[in-house]
């Protein structure tokens, strides 16, 4: 992705709040990970840690096989590092914001952060998957609004599959 092209303005997938589980778990898993972060004075590290698993979550009823999380270099961090349905190795990037304040979640993925990202992953897969070829960037937003709070609707989920 250049740097003239905007995140929020890629093609994107919606999660509808009523998608089941495939794995047969819980119907209500997703509605109580969106019960704590919709929580008030929740500190942002943690939303944004309940919001990684609530991306992980959703990616794993989708199918996907999440392979390491939160892995660290020089570089910064890797949120999700996944297998898709069709084994494409994908890091995701997770954003989670309370509003609109400081611009939307995909919007906080700047430039130095795509840039960051792509030298970790690179590290990722020396270290892990050294032959590994078909790997895309994706970005999933999540958006905690208020008016979710009363209503214990499922946050506004994003995936911006091919971000970066």
């Amino acid at each position: 992705m250049t740097s003239s092209t905007p995140l929020n303005a890629l093609a994107t997938a919606r999660i509808a709040p009523s998608q089941p589980n495939d794995r047969g778990e819980p119907a209500g898993t997703l509605q109580r990970l969106a019960r704590t972060l919709n929580a008030s004075g929740l500190a942002s590290h943690d939303l944004g840690r309940l919001g990684e698993e609530f991306a992980c979550r959703v990616l794993a009823d989708r199918g996907w096989r999440i392979v390491d999380r939160n892995w660290r270099s020089r570089y910064g961090e890797l949120d999700i590092v996944a297998l898709d349905t069709d084994d494409v190795l994908v890091f995701v990037e997770v954003k989670t914001r309370r509003g609109h304040a400081h611009g939307t979640p995909q919007e906080a993925v700047t430039l130095h952060k795509q840039i960051a990202m792509r030298r970790a992953s690179t590290l990722w897969m020396r270290e892990r998957r050294p032959g590994m070829r078909r790997l895309r960037y994706d970005v999933i937003a999540i958006e905690v609004r208020p008016q979710d709070r009363d209503t214990q609707r499922l946050p506004a989920f994003t995936h911006v599959e091919g971000a970066l």
